[in-house]
């Protein structure tokens, strides 16, 4: 057996005659310095080759070799063998974990139409892939973003950190976001961007199938629990605009406006319509508002398309307080403007009442006791500007309309289908000129006359009874004497 000696530099020829002496082709070097085994020059270092097959055992800790199977180096952990170097498409298990003043991943694409891509992948048909910030005020932050690139993808951002959008980031339609818990998604105004946050759809979807024909933007479907425990106090989407703090000197312009929601509809093409009511195309509308309860949804106390409220308390003050403002339109060109219609299908169950005021939950009665139930309000003009003209060809028109009792009834006023009026009494100013008819007339017998002429001096008894018997059967006819 060949001894060397420490620090002893070895020639080649000299290693070759060493491991030829060894039975097992094994080369022991010991030491306890920092280089036990030194190698210098420009050449390589060869290690021991072979595929996965010819493996000499199972992976003893410390050791090394070279896999040309997987064109790796691994090393034995003991136990098993271990890549040692990563390529690219490789698949990694288990946690990774980055530590240091930047903890940043890198994922590097080679072109825009390429981009960088953080995929799942596995046999399973849905994977999940989860961003788990740290704490309550832990973040996902997305730095000029585009989220999502597949049809079926989605983005779900669990428990109770939030998802902050910054810059110009966009929501693209390709994707379906879910925010559960107490997530919350914030954004900045920016120069330039007069939406904080916005989803942005081109919708291209051209088909002639009925099935298609529901296309929505933005669906939030909330259901409330099942287990039969849960209590009242469900909003499907909640909007608010708070203003907390007084604006700059000056104020803000007039017609300066704050809202919680807009819903706008706008078409600028024919939808295919030839211009007959029976061949028009299409229906565009600003916002649609249903409660239905259908199946076993008894006992409700109320089901209501639409709440509308408006309020000024304390020392807020407002020149008008409106719960629902109406306005026309500025694009004319329709002689069919209403600003309330009300419509069914052949199906449907009608309303009771078209208009009803008083609420059915409380007692409260929402007209003022100095107020108007329907009346028309007349601005405050500017100096100098005087007050637009009120004109209008009918007050109330319901001529297209058939009515089985009466047109018009309140406590002590009545008008029937004909336009026949019952009343108690009717005052010019404050005097009474008609009023309950006069009962106890008995018919005069004899010719009644109002179509001669007398002379008040030289008129007779017969003649003058004559007109007075006229006179009683008229207003016997009009009803206001009787037998």
């Amino acid at each position: 057996m060949t001894t060397f000696l420490p620090r002893q530099v070895l020639t080649a020829e000299a290693l070759n005659a060493a491991f030829a002496e060894q039975v097992a082709a094994t080369f022991t070097v010991t030491g306890s310095g920092a280089k036990a085994l030194n190698a210098s020059g420009t050449g390589s270092f060869g290690l021991p080759s072979g595929s996965t097959a010819q493996r000499p055992d199972t992976g003893a800790a410390g050791t090394v070799r070279y896999n040309s199977t997987t064109g790796r180096y691994e090393f034995g952990t003991g136990g098993a063998w271990a890549n040692h170097v990563r390529l690219a498409g490789d698949t990694m298990t288990g946690a990774l974990g980055v530590a240091g003043s930047a903890n940043t991943i890198t994922v590097a694409g080679s072109a825009a139409a390429a981009p960088a891509t953080l995929a799942a992948s596995g046999t399973d048909s849905n994977i999940s892939i989860r961003i788990n910030p740290k704490g309550t005020g832990g973040q996902v932050q997305l730095w000029r973003t585009v989220i999502g690139d597949n049809a079926n993808s989605q983005g779900v951002f669990d428990g109770s950190s939030s998802l902050t959008v910054k810059g110009n980031s966009t929501l693209t339609t390709t994707i379906a976001p879910v925010f559960q818990s107490n997530a919350s998604l914030a954004g900045k105004l920016t120069t330039g961007n007069t939406f904080v946050n916005a989803i942005s759809i081109t919708d291209n979807v051209n088909t002639s199938s009925h099935s298609a024909k529901a296309l929505y933007g933005l669906y939030v479907d909330h259901h409330v629990g099942s287990s039969g425990t849960w209590t009242g106090g469900r909003t499907g989407i909640l909007s608010g605009m708070t203003l907390a703090s007084a604006p700059a000197a000056g104020g803000v312009a007039p017609g300066s406006f704050f809202n919680a929601v807009i819903g706008t509809s706008q078409c600028s093409v024919n939808l295919g319509g030839t211009g007959t009511s029976a061949q028009s195309a299409g229906s565009l509308e600003g916002g649609v508002f249903q409660a239905f309860a259908t199946g076993t949804a008894t006992f409700l106390h109320q089901v209501t398309g639409m709440t509308a409220s408006a309020s000024v308390g304390g020392s807020a003050s407002a020149q008008f307080v409106m719960a629902i403002q109406i306005a026309t339109g500025d694009g004319g060109g329709s002689a069919s403007y209403a600003g309330i219609t009300m419509g069914a299908d052949t199906a449907d169950v009608p309303f009771r009442h078209g208009i009803a005021f008083g609420d059915p939950i409380t007692v409260g009665w929402p007209i003022d006791i100095t107020g108007t139930m329907i009346g028309t309000m007349r601005p405050t003009p500017a100096v100098g500007d005087p007050a637009p003209p009120r004109v209008a060809d009918f007050g109330v028109d319901f001529s297209d309309v058939t009515f089985g009792t009466a047109f018009l009834k309140s406590v002590g006023f009545l008008v029937d289908p004909v336009g026949n009026t019952t009343v108690l009494t009717v005052k010019v100013g404050a005097n009474q000129v008609v009023g309950a008819r006069d009962t106890g007339w008995a018919a005069m017998t004899g010719t009644p006359n109002k179509a001669a002429v007398y002379d008040t001096a030289s008129v007779t008894l017969p003649q003058l009874a004559g007109r007075v018997a006229q006179l009683q059967a008229a207003l016997t006819t009009h009803g206001l004497l009787g037998a």
